[in-house]
């Protein structure tokens, strides 16, 4: 049973876990280390966060900020943490942060085919899909606020 969920930026003693974890979890495009250090060192347009249930990390996002949007770069959860309310908590952590800025999230297609599983937790949250970008892997791009394509 989950006590308490919290979502904070990302700091340096983070780093090891949250990529260790990033690089179990079951999809494309997993950070490094050395990428998330790098992510804190940049705090001015990229920001990177982390959920935590009962003060163990649970997942994390990294969102770049720009003029009129938000993107969300990476997002996130441990298989063990998922349907207990940690992606919900850090994604609406997302949207109170940056209240004036539409949100795009950048979501790649996983090694597992959770596309649909993924699909339905972000409109759940109240983002729409406006496009999937075909390649070697499958992006899938959601927004919330204006509805138009990316």
């Amino acid at each position: 049973m989950v006590e308490h969920i919290d979502v904070r930026v990302l700091v340096s003693r983070d780093i090891d876990a949250v990529a260790t974890l990033d690089s179990i979890d079951d999809h494309h495009s997993n950070y490094t280390s050395e990428e998330y250090a790098k992510f804190i060192t940049k705090r001015k347009c990229i920001i990177p966060f982390v959920v935590e249930v009962d003060d163990e990390i649970a997942g994390a996002c990294v969102l770049m900020v720009q003029k009129k949007e938000l993107i969300v770069l990476h997002f996130f959860v441990t298989e063990k943490h998922r349907r207990n309310g940690a992606g919900t908590t850090m994604i609406d952590s997302v949207g109170r942060s940056f209240p004036q800025k539409d949100i795009v999230c950048c979501v790649p297609s996983t090694l597992d085919g959770n596309e649909y599983a993924r699909q339905a937790f972000m409109e759940k949250n109240g983002y729409h899909l406006c496009k999937v970008i075909k390649g070697d892997t499958r992006v899938f791009m959601f927004r919330k606020g204006k509805r138009h394509a990316v």
